[in-house]
């Protein structure tokens, strides 16, 4: 049940018998009695703009009365505006957030010079069809500005002058909202602090939206409109993957100096292992300089980790080979990581202070 709220004032002279009752989105209060008599132009505009919320400022040249005398009622707080402005030969302009009243002359000649532009507006939750229907919206509009329904997009596609326009986008934007939710997105790769630090979830918020992290459960905190809520989910998918790994494994080998200065390619080396090797690939093509058979690195092919481990296998059962270290890492894409191979040698360091001795070792 919606509460309504009765307010009368009566000034000396100015205007009584007002009575307000629900609120109306983007128009202000709904005045269901207002009466103007012998009321001076700027009184009637200050108060209109205290019932509104409203910042309404004017030239010097608003003054007079508001004649004739007027009684209106049941009309939102910028048609009321739009009345007493008409009736007094001026008229009104939005800026921004905030209204200025001119003479209809230089009010006329500023919406000639200003350009028509076309906008489309795409709904998330209200449907454009209903919005459209709205007798508030088209009162924002020019004579000459026209609204059409999109309904295969849900959309509203509005031309007018450039100021227009964007008064009818914050209009339906406002009722585009709809009821907030908050809705809580667990994340399981990415951290939740880093990803709104970025501030990319931030530009498909409402104006009203807002994203906060929950450290503990490294999560995502929502609230915002349903549509706007759904969609930041579907984004939070593609971003919150695994990275990439990539594990690298080195042999270091040691053999004599025969085996190496024979060291080459030999294609029947499967035979004579005695067990086929399969899946190796290689260039028929390649040829070998004389770097390769000094001992020099060359690409013999592609193989597989086991393939890998079955030839270094077959070099320890074949030839006087020793593996001297096989050396892995692991490190995730675009991480550095380091190898060290090598010994570590204990020296003791004997240290003075005060006449006594400390001894440690360390590790050089």
């Amino acid at each position: 049940m919606i509460k309504k709220i009765f307010l009368s004032i009566i000034l000396l002279g100015l205007f009584s018998g007002i009575t307000f009752s629900q609120v109306t989105k983007n128009e202000g209060p709904l005045i269901e009695s207002i009466s103007f008599e012998q009321t001076e132009l700027k009184d009637a505009i200050d108060m209109i703009s205290s019932t509104w919320g409203i910042d309404i400022i004017y030239d010097e040249e608003v003054k007079g009365k508001v004649a004739p005398p007027i009684k209106l009622t049941n009309v939102s707080c910028e048609k009321a505006l739009k009345i007493i402005l008409d009736l007094s030969g001026f008229a009104y302009e939005w800026e921004e957030n905030l209204i200025r009243v001119k003479k209809k002359s230089k009010a006329l000649t500023a919406a000639v010079d200003e350009k028509v532009v076309t906008q489309i507006y795409i709904f998330k939750n209200a449907k454009a069809e209903e919005v459209e229907k709205s007798s508030s919206l088209k009162e924002l509009l020019t004579g000459s500005g026209k609204i059409t329904v999109d309904q295969k997009l849900n959309a509203l596609s509005i031309t007018d002058i450039e100021s227009n326009v964007n008064r009818v986008v914050i209009f339906i934007k406002r009722l585009d909202e709809g009821e907030k939710i908050t809705k809580v997105v667990p994340l399981n790769f990415a951290k939740a602090a880093d990803v709104v630090s970025s501030g990319i979830l931030q530009k498909l918020l409402s104006e009203k939206g807002e994203i906060k992290t929950d450290a503990r459960t490294n999560s995502l905190v929502i609230t915002d409109g349903e549509a706007n809520i759904k969609e930041i989910e579907e984004f939070v998918k593609k971003i919150d993957l695994p990275t990439p790994q990539v594990m690298i494994e080195a042999t270091i080998l040691e053999t004599n100096s025969n085996y190496t200065k024979d060291l080459g390619i030999d294609w029947q080396f499967q035979k004579k292992l005695g067990k086929g090797i399969s899946g190796i690939s290689y260039d028929a093509h390649m040829a070998l300089g004389a770097g390769a058979t000094t001992g020099g690195i060359f690409k013999l092919g592609t193989l597989a980790a086991d393939q890998f481990a079955t030839i270094i296998e077959a070099l320890e059962t074949k030839t006087d080979t020793k593996i001297l270290s096989n050396p892995r890492i692991a490190t995730i894409n675009n991480q550095e990581a380091i190898i060290k191979v090598g010994k570590s040698t204990p020296v003791l360091i004997t240290t003075a202070s005060e006449g006594v001795a400390f001894q440690s070792v360390q590790y050089i």
